[in-house]
């Protein structure tokens, strides 16, 4: 049971890929940033519903509260657009190879 830990003689200098498309993993995420983002926009809506605090205390929680959710709604919306422009980037890269001619070899 000694041997269990120590790694083999000889490692692989590229790891198998498992398949794993870095494409569909930015789309994946990005799906679910956009999924935060309508939950933002939600909570922001709801707390802009809630009845007017009625003393200092309640308004105080009241704006770090709204504070918070404006801050997270700002910061999500600047992410889905990041990433907006990542796919469109990356949808504009497979375009660009798909048109491009393979290159031919010759044999000698």
């Amino acid at each position: 049971m000694s041997n269990h830990r120590n790694p083999r003689s000889s490692v692989p200098n590229k790891p198998a890929p498992h398949n794993f498309n870095p494409a569909d993993a930015l789309e994946s995420f990005h799906l679910e940033i956009t999924d935060i983002e309508a939950y933002a926009h939600a909570v922001g809506e709801a707390i802009v519903e809630l009845n007017p605090p009625t003393n200092p205390e309640q308004r105080r929680i009241y704006k770090r509260v709204y504070t918070l959710i404006n801050k997270l709604v700002e910061d999500v919306t600047t992410t889905v657009a990041h990433g907006d422009q990542h796919i469109a980037a990356l949808a504009a890269r497979r375009a660009a190879k798909a048109d491009a001619p393979e290159p031919t070899t010759t044999k000698r």
